[in-house]
């Protein structure tokens, strides 16, 4: 599990793929106990399997995440994949069928992690080029966001850029105010959020979005997305609690990085 979970994280998912791995494991497990198989070994057997689906069907079939990873390592997930389903098919039979299966068990396995092992070290070979105009452009997005002026009170609206930079894989946030540029950047999303948000709280501007609150806080799993909680203290994170770092909040304090590294210290240790 912990390996397809890497994956997924190097992958960089998307809110509906995730959403894709929590449903099909909520809707397999209650089967698994219908068949009276459900026990922890199985369980993390089904989780594995489901993620390492997902996985293999998002590198061959999301533009983004087929241009990232190359021809090797989506051949070697895919060759995984199957070795993953054949040990399945081999835990339910016996006899010839399941000395048959388990010759494919290796047939799939050791290509697989030979590709996986090339796609590593030909990483650079393998990769597609960008045209140099299209570096940070397509995975770029634009959000109206409020900023409230933290003396004067008052309100207005700017155009933001967030997105990952398609040279660094960094998550990069840019604004201009006044002709002044905001530039902050990070490999994950909600630590860009925050330096750019620190940057606007220097001159002078709280911004008003789902990012500024105090218990916004991320997880591994979310870092390359706009995808944060908002947590309360004594409680553990879930699924309702998942929100948009930019979507409008109704909010006249703005705490720091720091303030908000306190709070997630003191949340984390409850």
């Amino acid at each position: 599990c912990l390996v397809q979970m890497l994956y997924a994280i190097y992958i960089r998912p998307t809110k509906a793929t995730l959403l894709i791995r929590v449903i099909l494991f909520a809707v397999c497990l209650p089967l698994l106990k219908l068949a009276g198989l459900l026990d922890a070994e199985n369980a993390l057997g089904l989780l594995d399997i489901i993620l390492l689906l997902v996985n293999a069907a998002e590198v061959w079939c999301r533009r983004d995440a087929r241009e990232k990873t190359s021809l090797l390592f989506r051949s070697g997930l895919l060759l995984f994949f199957c070795c993953d389903l054949s040990i399945t098919f081999r835990s339910l039979t016996d006899g010839r069928v399941h000395d048959f299966i388990d010759f494919f068990v290796w047939i799939f396995y050791i290509p697989s992690q030979v590709l996986l092992t090339l796609s590593y070290i030909r990483s650079d070979d393998q990769l597609p080029v960008k045209d140099a105009d299209d570096i940070g452009e397509d995975d770029m997005d634009t959000y109206d966001i409020t900023l409230a002026g933290l003396e004067t009170k008052s309100e207005r609206k700017i155009q933001v850029t967030a997105g990952e930079d398609g040279q660094t894989g960094d998550i990069v946030i840019r604004a201009v105010i006044d002709g002044q540029e905001y530039t902050a950047s990070d490999r994950c999303y909600l630590p860009a959020y925050q330096k750019f948000r620190d940057m606007l709280l220097e001159a002078g501007y709280g911004i008003k979005c789902n990012g500024s609150r105090i218990n916004a806080v991320q997880s591994g799993m979310m870092e390359a997305t706009e995808r944060i909680y908002l947590v309360e203290q004594g409680k553990q994170a879930m699924m309702k609690d998942i929100v948009n770092i930019w979507d409008h909040a109704e909010i006249d304090t703005f705490p720091d990085t720091a303030q908000q590294r306190e709070f997630f210290e003191q949340w984390s240790g409850m």
